[in-house]
């Protein structure tokens, strides 16, 4: 939109004009068409239209512009002007004072009027963008538009829930420290910001189960048993340890010709222990769940599910004699969700249950 040479600024007015309008419409009586006073027109009232209507001023005095503004502030909530019967002006606001800048324009809005977030990327905000809105742009719009009234926008508020799953717990840490680092609120774009990111990492608990072989001496086995099948599981031992289930799995027994060590059900020696020492019994496949020997070498009798069944050397059985005194050695499993504790193994535990556990308190583990 070219300007004269001598136009020093450019004011925008809007004028809310009220405009009042009559209907007339005629009553025709078809039934007595011999009342000329029938056809009478009637004049109908309706309600006032409203129009807002932009008046653009194109000024050589600087000092008129502050004329104009202080007029109109001070008017223009009495102001009623009328232009005709049926049509006065209600309201003037100035909306706009556009000023020459170099080779074009630098336009701004008056209070409580604002651009538009397309006239302020479409001709350069001239200063910050403000809830998609400006309030200087750096051109005359071409498009003979002007400042707008400011409006209230209704702003919704929601809580977006985003989950990331990842195996690296560094890589976790990253985000976190980046995300706790950012400065509210991040501005997606000119509708949409970000006002708080909360992070909550919710990390699996990982369940290490550990089994623990204990030696432990007595007199007398089967009450050793029976106490051992009283207890219930699990037993926690500590916050972070459970004895998840405890079996007995060889008893030692000494004799006048030296120690036999028995399986209990369902466990057997493995097959390079009934190869190394003299079994006393045989299996049907050949492995065997007796063996004489004067040590073990803290090898005890497995579970016969973990077992690869290769073909054990065949022995003679030898009897059994008078037992003096029994070693019995229990397969402990342990769940724990603690890893960093060092492994303390007692060798051996003399007594019956208090003992076993006194035993299990003073276990702590590491992770292998």
């Amino acid at each position: 939109m070219a300007r004269a040479r001598n136009v020093l600024s450019v004011c925008a007015l809007l004028f809310t004009l009220v405009v009042f309008q009559t209907l007339v419409s005629p009553e025709l009586e078809e039934d007595e068409p011999f009342l000329p006073q029938s056809r009478q027109k009637r004049s109908e009232p309706l309600s006032p239209l409203e129009y807002d209507v932009v008046v653009e001023l194109n000024l050589t005095d600087v000092g008129a512009v502050q004329h104009l503004r202080t007029l109109f502030s001070s008017n223009s909530s009495s102001l009623n002007l009328t232009l005709t019967p049926l049509i006065f002006v209600s309201d003037i606001h100035m909306t706009t004072v556009c000023y020459p800048n170099g080779t074009s324009y630098q336009c701004r809005c008056e209070d409580q009027y604002v651009w538009s977030y397309n006239n302020c990327v479409t001709y350069g905000a001239c200063d910050e963008i403000t809830d998609g809105a400006c309030t200087c742009i750096s051109d005359l719009p071409s498009n003979g538009q002007y400042c707008q009234p400011k409006t209230v926008e209704q702003t919704y508020e929601y809580i977006v829930e985003v989950e990331i799953s990842a195996s690296n717990i560094e890589l976790l840490e990253q985000i976190r420290q980046a995300l706790t680092n950012m400065v509210f609120p991040v501005e997606l774009n000119d509708m949409i910001n970000i006002t708080q990111i909360e992070v909550i990492f919710v990390v699996p608990e990982i369940i290490y189960e550990y089994e623990v072989f204990i030696e432990v001496n007595t007199t007398d086995a089967d009450e050793l048993k029976n106490i051992l099948n009283g207890l219930t599981f699990p037993v926690q031992i500590s916050p972070h340890i459970n004895v998840s289930d405890l079996n007995i799995t060889t008893v030692c027994i000494q004799d006048d010709a030296g120690i036999q060590c028995r399986c209990e059900e369902d466990y057997i020696w493995p097959c390079d222990t009934c190869a190394v020492f003299e079994p006393c019994d045989h299996e049907p496949d050949n492995t065997c769940s007796c063996i004489r020997a004067n040590s073990t070498d803290g090898q005890y009798c497995q579970s016969k599910q973990g077992q690869n069944l290769t073909a054990c050397f065949p022995t003679t059985p030898i009897p059994t004699t008078t037992t003096v005194e029994t070693s019995v050695a229990s397969s402990t499993s342990l769940d724990t969700t603690d890893t960093t504790t060092s492994t303390t193994l007692a060798p051996s535990v003399t007594g019956t249950y208090l003992n076993i556990l006194h035993f299990l308190n003073d276990l702590s583990f590491t992770k292998c």
